[in-house]
């Protein structure tokens, strides 16, 4: 009976790894519709601020990864083979169909650094979209506060809580090693006690979980950073993180989007 069970578990183990492939797999809690994602360079190490896509269908969900290059996207497709995509400034855009494993497990993916050739450039690119809104805020003094790209060249911080701190209206705090920003209007009420009053971080259009690590993000990738105190001043084109700012708003546009 021993050496029944023994063979019903082999022949089990070899099915999945042939369903799973080519993802690799790494186990973690269960959670119905919530799909957990790791993205490493080449030799293993996870990979923060990496930009994840699903495409399941007609339906598209997204989130950035963290410190540990890790990032879970809650979906309410029934797809089981997705297309999933990843891009971070430095390394090649990944794009590849998989299937999704077991609710627990934890897809894998690589990204290989980019190979740039040489190019002669003649003329001004055209502004992106994207960061010529920010820009435009930006130079229209929209935000309450804000770092350009050329501040960022001239200051060279090493993370990107450096560019915030000093800044009128904010206050960088260190939380068992996360950097956060603290409005200083005060605090909030939280189960009916005061707490800190931690503004949300939205990069390139994306709600970040709250407690993000803002270094998390290298300096290298940001094109600009906007800063608003409160939901009162975030303009229409960021109306979308109204409800979740109420203690303001960290907005960052990453070159490479």
């Amino acid at each position: 009976m021993r050496m029944y069970r023994s063979l019903l578990v082999l022949m089990s183990l070899v099915c999945a790894s042939v369903v799973l492939a080519p993802a690799r797999l790494l186990s973690q809690t269960a959670t119905a519709g919530l799909r957990h994602i790791r993205v490493e360079d080449a030799d293993g190490r996870g990979l923060p601020s990496v930009l994840v896509e699903v495409l399941a269908g007609k339906r598209s969900y997204s989130g950035r990864t963290d410190s540990l290059g890790q990032v879970s996207i809650r979906t309410d497709s029934n797809e089981t083979a997705v297309m999933l995509k990843a891009q971070r400034l430095g390394f090649a855009p990944f794009a590849s169909e998989v299937v999704w494993p077991p609710d627990g497990m934890t897809t894998v993916i690589m990204l290989d650094v980019a190979t740039l050739e040489t190019v002669k450039v003649n003329e001004r690119a055209p502004s992106v979209p994207r960061l010529s809104g920010a820009d435009a805020r930006i130079a229209a003094k929209i935000p309450n506060a804000s770092v350009t790209r050329e501040e960022i060249d001239q200051r060279n911080p090493i993370a990107l809580s450096q560019l915030l701190r000093r800044m009128a209206g904010i206050r960088i705090v260190d939380s068992l090693g996360t950097k956060l920003a603290i409005s200083s209007r005060g605090m909030k009420m939280e189960r009916l006690r005061p707490v800190p009053c931690v503004l949300r971080v939205n990069v390139d259009g994306v709600i970040l979980p709250e407690g993000t690590d803002l270094d998390q993000i290298p300096p290298i990738e940001v094109h600009a950073i906007e800063v608003y105190f409160g939901p009162a001043r975030i303009p229409p084109e960021l109306a979308g993180s109204r409800r979740d700012a109420w203690c303001g708003l960290i907005a960052i546009w990453t070159r490479g989007g």
